[in-house]
């Protein structure tokens, strides 16, 4: 059972609560408004498999619908060393319920929830720093094709990041046996064009819009150095 109002204070600590956790997700500016969680619409992440070097997820739009007081077991701060056991209290710890769209119940804690208040919101408002790139479909495979890179980098092999890097080494390929073909050009010449561009690619491909005007800009260096062919 749990309650459908009164999460107020609950609700405050964990937003004032996020000035100290770790997680790139959340924005404050997006939450700073909200004084409730109950009736929000979030995006909760569900991890579907788990290894050492990346995760694979679920994303699902859900919506808030009550909240309860549950008592967990913590270990009692103590100044002593690691030697015995430490001491456990029992403190009181808010989480939220929330029905997803496909009927599923989660329960959240304070950070999880303003995680997933932000997700959303960043989601809706389409922010281009936002990119699930653990989503469970950008590891699908189905017997047509495989990954031939490494076991670990399966799950991002759809990302624009690993489109910029592939890029960035097919250039490299073709650019070595035109450079000799070419009396003068502004794409591997004293400009630092093409330098610039294999920068760009490699530290700020983080959107499918960046690596389209990447894609762009080294088409038309490969023009140039073909003579328009």
């Amino acid at each position: 059972a749990f309650k459908t109002a009164g999460d107020e204070n609950a609700f405050a600590s964990a937003k004032n609560g996020t000035q100290s956790m770790d997680s790139d997700i959340i924005q404050s500016s997006l939450i700073s408004s909200l004084s409730s969680g109950i009736g929000q619409r979030i995006r909760v992440r569900f991890v579907v498999e788990s290894g050492r070097e990346s995760e694979v997820a679920r994303y699902e739009d859900a919506t808030v619908t009550g909240w309860k007081i549950r008592q967990d077991l913590v270990p009692v701060p103590s100044d002593e060393g690691a030697e015995f056991d430490p001491p456990m209290q029992t403190v009181d710890t808010p989480i939220w319920h929330a029905l997803t769209a496909n009927g599923k119940e989660v329960w959240l804690t304070g950070q999880e929830l303003m995680e997933s208040l932000s997700r959303y919101q960043r989601r809706q408002n389409q922010d281009p720093t936002y990119f699930e790139s653990d989503a469970a479909f950008l590891a699908y495979r189905n017997s047509s094709g495989r990954h031939c890179g490494k076991a670990a980098e399966a799950a991002q092999a759809l990302t624009p990041i690993r489109l910029a890097q592939a890029m960035v080494r097919r250039e490299a390929e073709i650019y070595q046996r035109l450079k000799h073909l070419v009396y003068e050009s502004t794409w591997g010449g004293r400009d630092g064009n093409r330098n610039a561009w294999v920068a760009s690619m490699k530290d700020f491909a983080f959107d499918f819009e960046t690596v389209r005007e990447g894609l762009l800009t080294l088409e038309n260096g490969l023009l140039e150095m073909t003579g328009g062919m």
